[in-house]
C-alpha cells in the first residue's frame, strides 16, 4: 500500500489554552537575590520568596554553574525568608539560587532491598560500580549486588561459611576489571585468607587463591579488623595488607607481582591501604594507638615516598580527594574519633576535625571543596559535609538518618548521589525529584566569591532585569582591601563593551564606538580622595534599552589602568536581561540572530519525519516533549543538559497517529510551544 505523504502547519499556541491541559506552574517567585549580586563566602544573606495563596514550605538550592550542578541549601523551610549562613566556599559568577514548592516527590533515601533482609549488618564496605548503574555491598560472608536505580537486588552470593564463632569471615568486596568482575577478599579463613573472583553479571564463583600470609591464629579474633585489601583506580590488581607487608596481585593472571616490606612506618600491623587516585603509589597506615602514622610508597617499586606522622588514634580509614593532593585520615580509640587532613606533596599538616560520634568514613565532593563523614552515633547517626579549606561544619548540609550507624561511603562523580553502608541494608542518598513546574529561579546570574583580601581591588557592574523601552542605571563599585596603596590616584580608566542593540548609551555615559553590533565605550571614573578598605558605588551608568537581537547581553570590562602607579585590578562583568520578550512560540521574529527559539523545520513531502530545531542560550536541562491535544504526552525528544547553542532532533512518523501536537519547550528559566498539525 502506497504511502501517503505528511503536510505541517506551525502556530503560535497560546500559553493560557496549553496551560489547561497541561500541569501549570506554581504561584511562586523568588525575589532575592535574583541576579546582579555580590555575595561574600562566609557571610549571610536573607533569600526571600512568596506568591499567589502561598502557603507551602519550599526547598532551596543553589548553583554555581549557570544550573549544571545544584547543591542544597535547606529543604523544608517555611515563611518567605530564609537566612543564608554561612554562604559557602564555592565561588562563581554563574550563580543562581532556586525555591521549589512543595519540596520533593518521595524520599531523598533510596533503600537498597535485600530479599532476606539479613544484608550489611554494622555497615559493610560499599562501592557504586564503574558505570555507577550498580551498587556492591558486602559484609561477613555475604556478597550482595544491587540496581542503583531502582535500589532491588540483583545476586547475592555466600563466599564463606565456617561454624567456628572466632572466625568471622570478613569479607572485603570490590569491583575490578571495569565492571566485569567482583573480587573478594576473605579474611580470618582457617586455612588461609583467600582471594575470589565473581562474574558481575551473576554473582558466579569463577577462581579463587591463597593470599599467603602466615597468621597467629591462637589470637583469631583480633584480626578480624587488621587487614584490608583494595583495588588499583584501574581496576586491574589488588593490594592486600599483612602483618607488616602489604602483596599486591594481578586480577587477570591471579599471580602475585610484589610484595612491599618496608610499607609500614612503624613496623608490625597494617591495618588499612588505599591507592592514590592516579594508581602511582599505595598508602598504609600502621596499628599504633596515638599519633599513628601514614606512609606513601611507590607503588611499582615499593620505594618510601613519605611519612604522615601524628594522626590521633587506631587509624581506620585513608581517603584521597579526587585530585590526590589531599588525604584524610580517618581514626578512633574507645569513645574518641578524628579526621586528620594532609596535603600530599609536599607533606603539609592541614588540621584536625574531632567528635564523639565515632568518625566511620570521608567521602571528597567532585571539585574536592567540601567532603563528607559519617558517624556510628545512635541513634541517630548522620552525614555531615565539612569545607575542605576551613574544617568547619555547613551546619545546613546534614544527611538525616534514623538508623544508628552510617558506615563506608561512596560518592557518585557528579556528587549527586552518595552510597552509605547503615545498620539494615545500604542506602542511597540522591536529589530529591522537583514537582514540574513547582519553582522559581533567580532571573540573572550573581556571584559569590571570597572575602577580598586586604590587598585586592575590584571593579563591578551590577547586572539588572528590565523590559524593552525603559531608562536603566548600572551601579559601578569598586572595593578595596585595607592594605592597598590607593595615595595618589586619582582615577581609573578603561573600556566597557555591550551589545549595541539592546543598550544605548544616555546622559552622561560616552557614546562609544560600535563595530557588529558591539559597542565599546571608553570611561573615566574618579577616584580621589577614597581612603582603603573601600565599598562605594563611585559611577552610575544611565542607559535606554531597545528591543534587539538578543534577550541578555553583558557589560564586559577590558583595558583598565589606574591614572597614577599601575595596579592589579580585578573586574566582574555586570549583565543585562530583558523580561518582556515574547516567549511563545519561540524568540520575538524580528530577532536577526536568536539565541533562543523552537521551530519546526519545513519538509518535503515524501519524508516520512520531520525536524525540531532549538537554540539555547543557558546552562542545565532542556526538556522537549511532544503533546496530544488531550495534554497527554506522546514522547519526550530531549531531556538533559546541553552546551549552548543550535540543537536538531529527528522524530519519526511511524508511530504517531494523525491529529494536533504541541511541542512544549523548557528550559530553566523560559518556556515555548509550538503547535503542530499532521494531516495525509
Amino acid at each position: 500500500m502506497k504511502r501517503l505523504p505528511y503536510f505541517f502547519f506551525i502556530v503560535l499556541l497560546s500559553l493560557g489554552w496549553i496551560s489547561s491541559v497541561i500541569q501549570t506552574k506554581a504561584q511562586l517567585r523568588l525575589f532575592a537575590p535574583n541576579g546582579g549580586e555580590t555575595l561574600i563566602s562566609g557571610s549571610s544573606f536573607q533569600i526571600r520568596w512568596g506568591g499567589v495563596n502561598f502557603t507551602d514550605s519550599v526547598t532551596i538550592d543553589y548553583t554555581t554553574d549557570g544550573g549544571i550542578n545544584w547543591n542544597l541549601i535547606k529543604s523544608n523551610a517555611t515563611g518567605v525568608s530564609y537566612l543564608w549562613n554561612p554562604i559557602p566556599s564555592l565561588i562563581g559568577s554563574k550563580c543562581l539560587v532556586r525555591v521549589s514548592k512543595g519540596g520533593t516527590v518521595g524520599s531523598r533515601l533510596l533503600l537498597l532491598k535485600p530479599k532476606d533482609q539479613t544484608d550489611n549488618k554494622r555497615g559493610g564496605y560499599v562501592e557504586f560500580s564503574p558505570d555507577e548503574t550498580r551498587a556492591l555491598t558486602s559484609n561477613g560472608n555475604e556478597v550482595h549486588l544491587y540496581d542503583a536505580v531502582t535500589g532491588e537486588e540483583l545476586w547475592k552470593a555466600t563466599i564463606f561459611s565456617n561454624p567456628d564463632p572466632n572466625f568471622a569471615g570478613t569479607g572485603i568486596a570490590h569491583f575490578a576489571l571495569n565492571g566485569t568482575r567482583i573480587i573478594v577478599c576473605i579474611i580470618n579463613e582457617p586455612s588461609g585468607d583467600t582471594l575470589h573472583i565473581l562474574d558481575a553479571s551473576s554473582g558466579t564463583e569463577l577462581s579463587d587463591w591463597t593470599i599467603g600470609l602466615n597468621k597467629p591464629w591462637q589470637f583469631p579474633k583480633l584480626f578480624n579488623y587488621t587487614l584490608y585489601a583494595a583495588v588499583s583506580p584501574d581496576g586491574t590488581k589488588i593490594a592486600v595488607s599483612g602483618f607488616d607487608t602489604i602483596r599486591v596481585f594481578d586480577i587477570v593472571t591471579r599471580q602475585r607481582i610484589q610484595v612491599f616490606a618496608n610499607a609500614n612506618p612503624t613496623g608490625g600491623t597494617i591495618p588499612y591501604i588505599a591507592w592514590t587516585p592516579d594508581g602511582s603509589k599505595i598508602a598504609s597506615a600502621d596499628a599504633a594507638n596515638t599519633n599513628s602514622s601514614v606512609r606513601i610508597i611507590d607503588a611499582n617499586s615499593g620505594a618510601f615516598i613519605a611519612d604522615y606522622k601524628g594522626n590521633a588514634n587506631i587509624i581506620s580509614k585513608i581517603r584521597f580527594s579526587n585530585d590526590g593532593k589531599t588525604m584524610a585520615v580517618v581514626s578512633f580509640q574507645a569513645n574518641s574519633s578524628a579526621i586528620d587532613i594532609w596535603d600530599v606533596s609536599p607533606v603539609q599538616y592541614k588540621g584536625r576535625v574531632t567528635s564523639l560520634r565515632a568518625f566511620q568514613d570521608v567521602g571528597f565532593s567532585p571539585d574536592d571543596s567540601e567532603f563528607l563523614t559519617t558517624d556510628a552515633q545512635s541513634p541517630p547517626s548522620i552525614g555531615q559535609w565539612w569545607d575542605t579549606k576551613t574544617l568547619a561544619p555547613f551546619p545546613g548540609k546534614v544527611l538525616d538518618n534514623t538508623r544508628d550507624f552510617m558506615g563506608d561511603i561512596d560518592i557518585s562523580k557528579d556528587g549527586q548521589r552518595i552510597l552509605v553502608g547503615a545498620t539494615v541494608g545500604a542506602v542511597i542518598y540522591q536529589p530529591p525529584t522537583l514537582i514540574a513546574g513547582q519553582a522559581d529561579t533567580s532571573d540573572n546570574f550573581f556571584t559569590i566569591r571570597a572575602p577580598i583580601a586586604d590587598t585586592s581591588i575590584i571593579l563591578s557592574i551590577d547586572s539588572i532585569t528590565a523590559n524593552t523601552n525603559e531608562n536603566v542605571s548600572f551601579n559601578v563599585r569598586l572595593q578595596a582591601g585595607k592594605s592597598v596603596n590607593f595615595s595618589g590616584v586619582i582615577s581609573l580608566q578603561g573600556k566597557i563593551s555591550f551589545n549595541s542593540t539592546l543598550l544605548e548609551p544616555v546622559g552622561i555615559t560616552p557614546k562609544g564606538t560600535i563595530t557588529q553590533y558591539l559597542n565599546t565605550i571608553d570611561w573615566q571614573f574618579p577616584v580621589q580622595g577614597l581612603a582603603p578598605p573601600i565599598d562605594s558605588v563611585i559611577a552610575v551608568l544611565p542607559f535606554h534599552t531597545g528591543l534587539g537581537n538578543d534577550s541578555v547581553t553583558s557589560l564586559s570590562w577590558s583595558g583598565i589602568s589606574s591614572s597614577t602607579i599601575p595596579k592589579v585590578i580585578e573586574t566582574q562583568n555586570g549583565f543585562l536581561r530583558l523580561a518582556d520578550i515574547c516567549k511563545e512560540g519561540g524568540a520575538r521574529l524580528i530577532f536577526t540572530s536568536p539565541k533562543t527559539y523552537l521551530t519546526v523545520r519545513p519538509i518535503d513531502k515524501s519524508e516520512q519525519s520531520f525536524s525540531v530545531l532549538f537554540r539555547t542560550n543557558e546552562y542545565g536541562k532542556t526538556r522537549i516533549q511532544l503533546y496530544n491535544c488531550l495534554g497527554i504526552e506522546a514522547t519526550t525528544l530531549v531531556n538533559e543538559p546541553l552546551e549552548l547553542g543550535e540543537h536538531e532532533r529527528q522524530l519519526s512518523m511511524e508511530v504517531l497517529p494523525l491529529g494536533v501536537y504541541f511541542l512544549v519547550m523548557t528550559t530553566p528559566t523560559e518556556l515555548f510551544t509550538e503547535m503542530v498539525r499532521a494531516i495525509r
